[in-house]
Formats: structure tokens, sequence, C-alpha cells
């Protein structure tokens, strides 16, 4: 697939784009580098965005800064969404999330920092939950108050995300 003119941003920083198949389903990824004048050899923090529903990683375009800062920046484009193709048959919060871990196992990433938006911030929380030890941290944005179901509270995430799930993604 062709770079859209929205890439820009990350393209002109040295940004790549792929499309990685993977076990859950193929995921479009794009990579911008750090680009920091210190030279300390230190391994730069790997944030990975994952958008939020009906749109897909150029949500997070402007973000093309924090590679100056010396952050390693990757975005997904989820399947099914930005014009990857149809989503998998049974796609759920938590196969995301699995698809999600995959993706940082397959690149080798030492515990990226999750960032998601909305249904992304969904899908950080369950990864980081499902794999504590592979995951550094979780930024949510704008995300559902509440992701259990409790007594006044029906809105949370669907496959049973309760209190005890809550508790291991804060230690991770």
């Amino acid at each position: 697939m062709s770079r859209s003119a929205s890439f820009a941003p990350w393209a002109d920083a040295g940004g790549t784009e792929q499309t990685l198949q993977l076990p859950g389903g193929p995921v479009r990824l794009y990579r911008l580098p750090a680009r920091t004048a210190d030279q300390s050899g230190m391994t730069a923090q790997t944030l990975i965005f994952q958008h939020g529903w009906g749109m897909g990683a150029a949500a997070f375009w402007p973000q093309a800064a924090l590679a100056q800062q010396g952050f390693e920046l990757l975005a997904l484009d989820l399947p099914g969404f930005a014009g990857t193709g149809p989503a998998p048959a049974r796609a759920t919060i938590q196969s995301y999330a699995a698809l999600v871990i995959e993706l940082v196992e397959a690149l080798e990433l030492e515990a990226p920092v999750l960032v998601g938006w909305s249904m992304g911030a969904s899908i950080a929380w369950l990864a980081a939950a499902a794999a504590p030890h592979r995951i550094g941290g979780v930024v949510s944005l704008d995300m559902t108050a509440c992701v259990s179901d409790l007594p006044g509270w029906t809105a949370g995430l669907a496959g049973g995300y309760g209190p005890d799930d809550c508790a291991r993604a804060v230690q991770a």
C-alpha cells in the first residue's frame, strides 16, 4: 500500500510503513525511530500508539515531534480500520489486545509503553493485564470511565475484565 499524504509528518522525519502478518491478523505498522543528539548508547523508549474506533494511525501523526525527544514511535492500523480490509470474523477488544502482544513479541520490543485513544486505550489495558512482563506502561486517552462492570455501571469492557485485572495492569 502506498503512503498517503497524511503520513508525511512521519515520512519526512524518516518514518517507515510496513504490513506485518501476525497470527491474529495483518497490522499496518508505521515506525519512526528516535532522533536525538544523545549518543549515550541508551535504548530509546518505544511508544506504541493504538487508535480509537473508526480511526487509524493517522490520528497520531502530530506526535512526530516525540521522536526528537528520544522516543521510538510506532503507530498501528488495526485489522478492519483505516483501509486495512475487513476485520477478523470475531474481532474483539481482547483479540486486538492479543494482536498487540504478538506485535511486541514479533518485534522483540522491551517494555514498550502502550498509548491508546478510546478503544485503543481499552486494548492497551487488556494487553498490559495479559502480559505485564512485556508491557512497560499504559497511557490512556479518552477511555471509558470504568473498564469493569460494577453495580450501577454496565459500560465496562466485554469479556469479564474486572477489578483484579485492573490491579494487575496497574502493577505492571
